[in-house]
Parts: C-alpha cells; structure tokens; sequence
C-alpha cells in the first residue's frame, strides 16, 4: 500500500492488451487501496556456457512478472470494474430511473487474442517519487471479505 498520504491506485480498461489505457499520472478512476503487494518477479536461468575463468557465469533474465494482490473497500464502481476482469463479461440493463442491474458471466469467448477476459491499466503510486505503470493486468482471483461493522474488503490477485 502507499507509503505517504498521496498514494493512489489507478486503474483504466483497455481497449487493446498491453497498450496503456492512459499517460502515465493522467489516470481517471482511482479506488480506496486499504493493501497493496504488487511486485515484479523476474525468472531467471542459469548459463550453461563455457567460460575461460574459475567463476560461475551470470544467470539471465527471463520473463518478467507482475503479479500481487490489491485490496480494496468494496465501492461499486471500482467493484464493477474487477468484476468485469474476473468473468469477462457484463450485462447492463435499465431496470427503472436510476437503477441498472449489472450481470456478470464467466466469458464464453476470449476477449482478445492474448487475454482471456479484459486488461486494464493500473497506476501504483507509493508517494516516494514516481509512479508504477502497469499493462495488461487480468484479475485471476477475486474474493469478498464481510465482516461485521466493516467495509466489505475486496482482494484481486492481480
């Protein structure tokens, strides 16, 4: 979660995987974090080549993964959002003046080529000096905690 008063999370749909939904620090919708452990886990492999000294050579590089956990009080509109990338797909009906029914399915068909339900954007602002933009992030997991006299906490395993 941010270390100072001014962090944030931040978080836009995509409309193609991997390609930033906004500019970095130009984000739109932001959510209340109450915990945040979003990191970048490298995979590395060793070497095997021939080296003419008595080290072992540098491992390499691998992918690269971005994976965590955010939670957050479970506010509708943010909600909505998470919801929609851990099913992939949403009906929105007018049920009368104000009031719509959103239901949320598992999805049928994937939602692009290389993602199975839909990407989003998110800005990670820890208020220590820069921003962490991340591309393609698709909620694997998503689960509600009621407690009494709480908010109702929401953690998506990003």
């Amino acid at each position: 979660m941010p270390y100072g008063m001014r962090g944030f999370i931040g978080y836009v749909k995509e409309t193609t995987y991997g390609t930033a939904a906004f500019a970095p620090g130009s984000c739109t919708n932001f959510l209340e974090g109450m915990s945040e452990s979003v990191a970048v886990t490298i995979d590395r492999f060793e070497s095997r080549n021939i080296t003419g000294n008595l080290y072992e050579p540098d491992d390499n590089a691998g992918m690269r993964r971005i994976e965590g956990e955010l939670a957050f009080a479970a506010h509708p509109v943010p909600l909505g959002a998470f919801l929609n990338s851990a099913f992939g797909t949403v009906v929105t009906s007018l049920i009368g003046g104000s009031l719509y029914r959103h239901t949320f399915t598992g999805a049928t068909a994937d939602a692009s080529s290389v993602a199975p339900v839909p990407s989003y954007t998110l800005e990670l602002n820890r208020d220590v000096t820069s921003s962490q933009l991340i591309t393609g992030a698709l909620v694997n997991e998503l689960s509600l905690q009621l407690t009494p006299n709480q908010h109702v906490r929401v953690t998506a395993n990003i």
